[in-house]
Formats: structure tokens, sequence, C-alpha cells
């Protein structure tokens, strides 16, 4: 232990720990958001979702919700016409 904080490694642990939380953080709410957006998409609760940690079965379910066709459910909140603003 002594050698590793002699030769200032310590700190670069401690650096790469925080990066790491960082990058996880950035990472995981968008993706949360991007699969209860799906879910709902689908016509389900976004707290289907926890159906993933249920050990293999949850995620085989959730992959074949992320795959199934929005439904009109979907279309409470968003025009079926794509939008392009620059059309005249």
């Amino acid at each position: 232990r002594d050698d590793v904080e002699s030769r200032g490694l310590g700190d670069v642990y401690k650096r790469q720990g925080i990066l790491s939380v960082i990058y996880v953080i950035l990472v995981i709410v968008p993706s949360v958001a991007v699969a209860v957006r799906r879910l709902h998409d689908v016509g389900k609760s976004g707290w289907m979702l926890l159906a993933g940690l249920v050990p293999i079965i949850g995620s085989l379910y959730l992959l074949y919700l992320f795959c199934l066709d929005s439904n009109d459910a979907g279309d409470e909140y968003d025009s079926s016409a794509p939008y392009f603003p620059y059309d005249d």
C-alpha cells in the first residue's frame, strides 16, 4: 500500500472512480428515459422497466416489449406525420 501512495497512483484511482461515476450517470439517465418512452409507445407503464431485475426472463420480456410495434396510445403524445420545420 505504501508503494502505491508513494508513486501517486492513489490519486489516479480516485480520479478514475469519479470519472466512472460521472460517465455512468450521464449514460444511465438518458437510457432509462428512452426505455420508459419506448414502453409508453407500446402501451405499458414505465414501471415495467423493473421487470429487467428478474434474471433472464425479465430481460427477455423487455426485449420483446421493445421490439413490438407502437400502438395508437402513443399517438396521444406524438403525431404520426413526420415533422419537417422548413417545408412550405
